[in-house]
């Protein structure tokens, strides 16, 4: 939109069309007065033949011409002037176009950064908004989350100290318990029916035979192990009691081809053995256990032969 007083824009086109136009028809003027003065300066004479230059005629001709030359430049010159003028309405047109343009551009600009800050401004508020309702909604869970630790804190510590109170309780009762189970405690060992007691051990002669495993599983039943011979008064004890006949003890060869080992785990490599001559022998793909024979030494026997077994177990205090 043009502002008020501002000239209509001519198009460069039209402008080029007119100047040009005008010019031509300079250029016709021009050539027409000059066909004039030419045709002055051989007009006929009285005679009817063409007439001859004098003095008089010289001199109006020259004025003439002269005329038509001034007249040849002011017309050029007004063409240069019309012409200038339309260029400079062109450009001043263009530039109030442009200007125009650029004051419309900068308005819209100004108009969406207003909004953009407005939005941002809005966003800022709403964000410190959140921003404090969550501090303060921190805040609260803060404060209780401190009050409930320090509760916490207060209960572990009565919890402590009751079972602190306890524990001393407790320790004086089992102390006081203790030396009542000291005083009870009778000074001589016994064992159950048919267990035989030496040196605080008992001892049980099996009458039944039975192979190595089934004999193990007995004696685990009566909360004891097939015997383990780890010294020589031990052995001189049970020699006495096998009675001339084959038991088992708990000695067996392991997975491994060639070690030894004690039911209970004691090392055997750490133990007295009393193996008879040419013992332990090898005994093939067959499981091999130890048992006692009828003089005492030890010798190697498939575990699924059946012998008689010897258990033993600690002697345990009994109360009165």
């Amino acid at each position: 939109m043009l502002s008020q007083g501002s000239s209509i824009p001519v198009p460069s086109e039209m402008v080029k069309d007119s100047s040009g136009d005008q010019q031509e028809e300079i250029k016709m003027k021009v050539r027409n007065s000059a066909e004039d003065a030419h045709q002055d300066g051989t007009q006929e004479g009285p005679t009817g033949g063409p007439g001859k230059g004098t003095a008089g005629a010289d001199g109006k001709k020259i004025p003439n011409l002269v005329a038509y030359v001034l007249l040849g430049l002011f017309v050029l010159l007004m063409i240069i002037f019309v012409v200038g003028l339309l260029k400079f309405k062109q450009v001043s047109t263009e530039i109030e176009d442009f200007r125009d343009d650029v004051t419309m551009q900068i308005a819209k600009l100004k108009r969406e950064l207003g909004d953009q800050i407005r939005n941002d401004h809005l966003q800022l508020v709403k964000g410190q908004r959140e921003l404090g309702n969550k501090i303060v909604m921190l805040s609260t869970e803060v404060g209780n989350a401190h009050r409930d630790l320090h509760r916490g804190q207060s209960q572990i510590t009565n919890d402590i100290a009751r079972l602190t109170d306890q524990t001393h309780r407790s320790h004086s009762n089992f102390a006081i318990q203790l030396a009542e189970m000291k005083d009870n405690c009778q000074p001589q060992f016994e064992c159950p029916d048919q267990w035989t007691l030496n040196r605080q051990r008992c001892y049980y002669f099996s009458p039944t035979l039975e192979d190595w495993s089934t004999s193990q599983r007995f004696c685990l039943s009566q909360m004891s192990n097939l015997v383990v011979i780890d010294n020589s008064e031990k052995q001189g004890f049970l020699k006495q009691e096998i009675k001339l006949t084959r038991h088992w003890i708990g000695l067996n060869e392991s997975h491994n081809a060639g070690e030894w080992v004690w039911v209970d785990g004691t090392d055997y490599a750490s133990t007295q053995t009393f193996w008879a001559a040419g013992e332990p022998r090898d005994f093939g793909n067959y499981e091999a256990c130890a048992g006692m024979k009828s003089d005492g030494k030890w010798s190697v026997y498939s575990c699924s032969q059946k012998l008689n077994f010897i258990c033993e177990r600690p002697v345990f205090c009994h109360f009165k």
